[in-house]
């Protein structure tokens, strides 16, 4: 298995679910930035890492790396404690349950858009400052050279 396919399947696992990098790194009680500068550096993140990646995507290790996709689904062990927990229910707090479940989806859903909004305000505004910084050190570069021009003429 070649390095570059975790961070294409990170990819890939976001785009399934519509996540950003930062939802994912909430999910996963990650910092966002040991996600982004992974996908910056295209480094492969650490075994542990990796582990919350799965785990705020909500599958497992063996999933992850299931490449043809041929694995049936594998419980993870808080998805079997909330089974467990659901089967113990009664029949009208079961159906509590999956209507509150879908309530907590909308909402999510609602506020991962608005987070992914400004998350891309936030990008936009981090690559205008470099694109300054940039600029100003390509002027900064010029003007030296003209320096050293002068003073080899002289």
């Amino acid at each position: 298995m070649r390095e570059e396919y975790v961070l294409k399947r990170v990819t890939q696992l976001l785009k399934e679910r519509n996540w950003t990098l930062y939802r994912l790194a909430k999910e996963g009680e990650i910092s966002y930035s040991t996600l982004s500068n992974s996908f910056q550096r295209n480094n492969v993140p650490s075994v542990s890492t990796l582990i919350r990646i799965c785990d705020g995507f909500g599958i497992t290790m063996a999933e992850f790396f299931d490449e043809g996709g041929t694995m049936p689904k594998q419980l993870t062990i808080s998805d079997q404690q909330l089974i467990t927990d659901f089967h113990r229910l009664p029949r009208n707090d079961k159906n509590l349950v999956s209507a509150y479940m879908q309530g907590l989806l909308k909402v999510a859903s609602a506020l991962e858009e608005e987070s992914g909004q400004q998350e891309v305000q936030g990008d936009e505004q981090v690559q205008s400052e470099e694109q300054v910084q940039g600029q100003e050190l390509d002027e900064e570069q010029a003007q030296d050279e003209e320096k050293e021009l002068e003073q080899e003429i002289e």
